[in-house]
């Protein structure tokens, strides 16, 4: 006689396909050593890194302005760094458990953010080359030009 718990196969956890840890801070070395910590962490919790990349810097200018006047005190270079670890086939149910331990280590000053990969974030790694979009625009006209011969 066979029990009605025998009968269901274990369940397999949802997965998700790509997830991206994303590290931004003001603080180039404090962020470099805090995404080497963090790919370690992943890599020893048995997650799959795919990918760790650096996005362009961001720069700002931050301007201070006198009391009660339109008289500029000082201006500040901000540069906002930003530095990405990918993961694959992750299981939904562990991902809270990989949020608590590198949240329990965040140092002052660097925000993470942990989301799905996309197309978008794909483009901003990359910084565009203005001599190459030049030529695409050049082999374009020339192919226009071809056609209508």
């Amino acid at each position: 006689m066979q029990r009605w718990f025998f009968k269901e196969a274990p369940k397999t956890p949802p997965l998700y396909s790509r997830l991206n840890i994303q590290l931004r801070g003001y603080d180039f070395a404090v962020l470099e050593q805090f995404q080497g910590y963090v790919h370690k962490v992943v890599r020893y919790m048995g997650f799959k890194v795919v990918d760790a990349w650096a996005a362009p810097t961001r720069n700002s200018l931050c301007t201070i302005y006198k009391p009660r006047s339109k008289a500029v005190e000082a201006v500040y270079k901000l540069s906002h760094y930003e530095r990405n670890v990918q993961l694959a086939d992750v299981p939904a149910h562990l991902v809270d458990l990989l949020l608590d331990v590198i949240q329990t280590d965040l140092p002052q000053g660097v925000q993470l953010s942990l989301h799905e990969h996309t197309a978008e974030i794909e483009n901003i790694r990359y910084i565009p080359n203005s001599d190459l979009k030049e030529a695409h625009k050049q082999l374009e006209e020339v192919e226009r030009e071809m056609s209508r011969l």
